[in-house]
């Protein structure tokens, strides 16, 4: 990984900061531009996977960065698998005028803005409010009514997906270390530290393959409290969904 210089065209935030700016990434010649809506509520391409923060850069190529000074350099890894280096495609990128209309509804005295915060939910998506959490999911998912003994248990469906989550005391992480295109990474959620895994389950016989996701917190490490929550679906994307869903969770 290589010093990577950049010329600040603009600031949004921060005044203070000077003409010129040096990001430790690496410089890459092709363009890797986020496909997903704006707002976004996902790193580009490039940051998912491995450390969870998108550290190319594409040589020439207009940027909005989001940072956080650490000593006496700035750093643009301050949200793990947020958007916080998206490429732009101009001047008028939508998720540059977004951000900028956005920043618009904050005051200027604001220390910082947490990206979760600038990026809101999915146009579309509804708050739940269930087992000391809250989250935003596609706004036709279905509460199916589970019940638990020991925790807090909730089930929720739609075409598409199917979401459980489990709060409570002795809450323990999943083990599918076995499963087709397993993969672990720890990520923050609401200032948290989580364990992320996504897999693949073939056990389903007929009904055909799973893309499943599932998130691991401790919630309240003094009373071994925790959340598990895992989604699955049918196709590849779901994977993506899922973790939309898990950034967007809040702790009362």
């Amino acid at each position: 990984m290589f010093d990577s210089d950049f010329r600040i065209e603009d600031k949004l935030r921060g005044k203070n900061l000077s003409d010129t700016l040096i990001l430790n990434g690496y410089l890459s010649g092709w363009d890797d531009f986020n496909e997903m809506p704006v707002p976004y509520m996902f790193v580009r391409p490039g940051g998912r996977s491995g450390s969870c923060f998108a550290n190319t850069y594409k040589e020439g190529a207009q940027f909005l960065l989001f940072l956080r000074k650490t000593r006496d350099v700035y750093t643009a890894d301050i949200s793990p698998l947020g958007p916080t280096n998206e490429q732009l495609h101009s001047n008028d990128d939508p998720w540059l005028v977004w951000v900028t209309d956005h920043l618009k509804t904050f005051p200027h005295k604001s220390a910082s803005i947490g990206v979760n915060t600038l990026a809101g939910a999915p146009e579309g998506w509804a708050k739940i409010n269930i087992c000391h959490i809250s989250f935003f999911a596609p706004s036709d998912m279905k509460d199916l009514g589970a019940k638990g003994a020991d925790s807090c248990v909730a089930q929720f469906a739609n075409n598409d997906i199917r979401l459980y989550l489990d709060y409570g005391r002795h809450i323990s992480a999943s083990s599918r270390r076995n499963s087709l295109e397993f993969k672990e990474q720890s990520i923050s959620i609401d200032g948290k530290t989580a364990q992320l895994v996504t897999y693949i389950d073939d056990t389903h016989g007929n009904s055909g393959l799973k893309y499943d996701a599932s998130l691991y917190v401790v919630v309240k490490e003094s009373e071994s409290e925790g959340l598990m929550m895992w989604v699955e679906g049918e196709r590849k994307k779901d994977q993506e969904i899922a973790q939309r869903i898990f950034r967007t969770i809040r702790f009362e």
